[in-house]
């Protein structure tokens, strides 16, 4: 798999940080998912978390009964995405084939510093979600 679009990609590859990044999302979890409450998506709803890491959302939301795509670019850190589909790969190209309920564009994903990323990872957005689906977006 090539880096060339994430600089820390060799780092956060590690065993040693992918285990410390699922400890972190263990311990967040409960505050966030207030915030993915309020976007009331039905029960087994299909979701595609994008640049999924350890999993930090894509486990809860999957042991939530959700049906849930995870894509990363490192197999170390989908090793630890657990109730998923996982898709190693890169978020610029991705294409499914099919459309879902919710994407999720998380963590530093939507303010890479090159625009040209950012609208790949837009067109990505656009291209997977269905008619009546939301894009939940970090910045």
């Amino acid at each position: 798999m090539s880096h060339d679009h994430n600089p820390q990609a060799g780092q956060m590859g590690d065993e040693s940080m992918a285990r410390n990044l699922a400890h972190q999302a263990d311990a967040i979890w409960p505050q966030e998912q207030r915030l993915f409450d309020r976007y009331d998506l039905s029960a087994g709803a299909r979701i595609l978390d994008l640049g999924c890491g350890t999993g930090r959302i894509a486990n809860p939301l999957a042991a939530d009964g959700h049906a849930v795509v995870a894509v990363d670019n490192s197999e170390a850190m989908l090793a630890r995405v657990v109730g998923a589909e996982t898709v190693l790969g890169d978020v610029r190209s991705l294409d499914l084939g099919r459309q879902l309920d919710a994407v999720l564009a998380l963590s530093n994903l939507i303010n890479h510093p090159e625009r040209s990323h950012r609208l790949d990872l837009l067109r990505v957005c656009h291209e997977t979600l269905g008619h009546d689906g939301v894009i939940v977006g970090e910045r």
